[in-house]
């Protein structure tokens, strides 16, 4: 039975993958900063490690044939853990010959002028060259991201929301059963983008997420400045010919709300 180890894996992502991959048959070790939770499934490996400083990895990848790379630190840790975690994480995987390595991505990398995005597609370029057998998927965000992003936009009487900032969210079972059955493929490289079945602005979102908690409030929208602002208006975040059929934004709305 084939050893998976899923960095993050106590993430939104990791957390809907240990569901599929162990429904799938897979055995599951996860690697955490933390240490194992009461709560944890009981089925589940447990490695506490750290990408930033490499503490534990050796231990945490020993074992596996595959690792699915979750893990990020997001804006502000974005270099330590997305770049030098990634790249300590590779010399690790290669060293344990690991037979594939997955990374998770995000649509427009290669074209939105963000440090966060910039240091994801560093990532992708760092598991390209390791020389680790790997698959790169590129997803759209998350419904339950996008209800997170929304709850902070709209915490003032006024809601304060980007104009031009153009989403195709998608959901995140339906996400995490793809990733499985590149699991089970192998090794496919740069493998074709992930996104949902609609495209929305993101005061639309915004509005439908509000008015499915029997909310009402008045939206402000602000233009996004620089070239960040252009890539957006653009729909580099998105990926319309790469559309999937499945949950809706008002599906998953309706799911969560009642």
């Amino acid at each position: 039975m084939n050893r998976v180890l899923i960095t993050g894996g106590n993430g939104m992502l990791g957390r809907a993958l240990t569901a599929s991959l162990i429904e799938a048959g897979y055995t599951v070790r996860v690697a955490s900063r933390s240490p194992r939770s009461a709560k944890a499934n009981p089925d589940v490996e447990w490695a506490q490690s750290s990408l930033e400083t490499g503490e534990g990895l050796e231990e945490a990848v020993a074992g596996v044939d595959v690792i699915i790379h979750c893990a990020t630190g997001g804006y502000t840790r974005a270099k330590k853990v997305d770049i030098e975690g990634t790249r300590r994480l590779l010399a690790v995987a290669k060293q344990h010959r690991v037979k594939h390595f997955m990374y998770i991505s995000i649509i427009g990398v290669d074209k939105i002028p963000n440090s966060y995005m910039q240091a994801k597609y560093e990532a992708e370029q760092l598991i390209k060259a390791s020389g680790v057998p790997y698959t790169i998927l590129r997803a759209a965000q998350f419904y339950g991201a996008i209800a997170i992003l929304l709850k902070g936009l709209t915490r003032l009487p006024i809601g304060i929301i980007l104009k031009g900032f153009p989403s195709q969210p998608i959901d995140i079972n339906e996400v995490s059963t793809h990733m499985v059955e590149l699991v089970k493929a192998g090794p496919g490289g740069h493998v074709p983008d992930i996104a949902g079945p609609r495209t929305y602005q993101l005061v639309d979102l915004a509005r439908t997420w509000l008015g499915a908690q029997g909310k009402r409030k008045p939206l402000l929208q602000i233009p996004i400045p620089g070239k960040f602002g252009v890539a957006m208006r653009a729909g580099h975040g998105t990926a319309p010919d790469k559309a999937r059929d499945g949950l809706t934004w008002e599906d998953w709305l309706q799911k969560q709300y009642g």
